[in-house]
């Protein structure tokens, strides 16, 4: 399995994740109409970038389990 690229790295941990999920439902919270085009926005840019961050934490967390289990194999701990 290859190394996940540093943007992956960068994008795809706890605190990235984590506050642009609250951010995004935050504005429902908040009671932000969708007529409002800016926040509108802000919300779908809040969604998209979500998505590939949680794609990215994903594919970091499915690399250290593979690296551990690899490890494991070889006798090595971690």
């Amino acid at each position: 399995m290859r190394k996940p690229p540093l943007i992956a790295y960068l994008i795809g941990n706890a605190f990235v994740v984590l506050p642009l999920g609250l951010g995004f439902f935050s504005f429902g919270w908040l009671g932000v109409s969708q007529a409002d085009n800016f926040f509108g926005l802000l919300a779908i840019l809040c969604a998209v970038v979500g998505f590939f961050a949680t794609r990215a934490y994903a594919r970091v967390r499915r690399y250290e389990d593979w690296q551990r289990d690899w490890n494991a194999l070889e006798g090595r701990q971690k």
